[in-house]
């Protein structure tokens, strides 16, 4: 009984190494804190930056504010649909590809949720909406600079128009409410997972239309 109870012991260590193995690369590595650095001004965030397979994530809402983009969270799906002047961006959790307007991007790891926040991709955000992003190791930062265009124009959705221009804390909300109007038009209760999210990367790719003359 003894030397059965001896095997069974070392043939669950074994199961359990090989299934630390497996999910380790997905874990957040723990590490010095990450600072975030926008246009030189370091962002806060109430859940911290962490680094999962050598790729910085970042809580979803905080960083999309942050570049002033107006965000729809679909609960139903775990997906995101944020819009910022001439780009939308369209993300689910778990999935490792996004719709950044009418081409699918293979990303190098997916959104997920850390410690109940939904946490995305820095760089990829960063560089979607037209951003440069710096990854200092030594310093354990990351240095986002956001374009001259972004810094300088806001948007307001007319219909089915992304308007360029300046863009007030009441016209923000007005496209939030927007965003939530069209999501509410193109998805209903008897859509699949799939189906909802189909349906919003056609809208993205069939009917938005981009005003450029504030640009």
């Amino acid at each position: 009984m003894q030397k059965f109870n001896l095997k069974k012991s070392i043939a669950i260590t074994l199961i359990l190494l090989v299934f630390f193995l497996q999910v380790q690369p997905l874990l957040a590595e723990e590490g010095p804190q990450i600072r975030i650095y926008l246009d030189q001004k370091e962002l806060t965030f109430d859940q911290p930056p962490v680094i999962v397979n050598n790729r910085v994530l970042v809580p979803m809402r905080a960083i999309f504010e942050a570049f002033g983009a107006a965000i729809h969270w679909d609960d139903s799906t775990k997906s995101v649909l944020a819009i910022k002047d001439n780009t939308a961006i369209y993300l689910t959790i778990g999935q490792e590809s996004a719709t950044l307007n009418k081409a699918t991007i293979k990303l190098d790891v997916a959104p997920q949720i850390i410690n109940g926040r939904t946490m995305v991709p820095l760089r990829f955000i960063g560089e979607a909406l037209d951003a440069d992003v710096e990854w200092k190791g030594d310093e354990y930062s990351v240095y986002i600079t956001s374009s001259k265009k972004e810094q300088a124009t806001g948007f307001e959705i007319i219909g089915n128009v992304i308007k360029a221009g300046g863009m007030t804390a009441a016209q923000k909300a007005a496209v939030d409410e927007r965003i939530k109007s069209i999501v509410d038009e193109i998805i209903t209760p008897d859509m699949t997972d799939y189906e909802k999210e189909l349906a919003v990367h056609d809208y993205i790719v069939l009917n938005t239309k981009y005003d450029f003359e504030n640009l």
